[in-house]
């Protein structure tokens, strides 16, 4: 089960969303989301915070 939940969150992205939230993963895995948050906390995942820095093209 933890496998499944880190693969999912980290190798793919919900339809509608960015990242995935405790919630949607949750709903798309059948799962609790107190689950799916003590994984994350277990392997120090944040899929909320962005992996990339994109510099702005602003002439500014």
């Amino acid at each position: 089960m933890e496998s499944q939940i880190l693969q999912v969150t980290l190798h793919s992205k919900p339809a509608a969303a960015r990242h995935w939230s405790t919630r949607t993963l949750a709903e798309h895995l059948g799962l609790g989301a107190i689950t799916i948050r003590r994984v994350w906390q277990r392997n120090g995942i944040k899929p909320h915070l962005a992996r990339t820095f994109k510099l702005s093209r602003a002439p500014r």
